[in-house]
């Protein structure tokens, strides 16, 4: 709120919720679930780990042709 970490509450058991004082204020929610982040890296590596494969493949069938 406005800046400041503040207590999230529970309201209406789907909804969240914030203490305000009177006024207009600014509020932003962040989701940063750590499985996100975990998944995307473990897939990122795979990725990278499959670039690799492939690149191995090519150059062994390029040498495999050039002889």
């Amino acid at each position: 709120v406005d800046g400041q970490l503040e207590r999230i509450y529970r309201a209406n058991y789907f909804y969240r919720a914030v203490k305000l004082g009177p006024g207009y204020h600014r509020i932003e929610f962040y989701y940063e679930p750590v499985g996100l982040k975990t998944g995307a890296a473990i897939s990122g590596v795979a990725f990278i780990l499959l670039l690799l494969a492939v690149g191995a493949t090519w150059r062994n069938m390029y040498e495999q042709t050039k002889d």
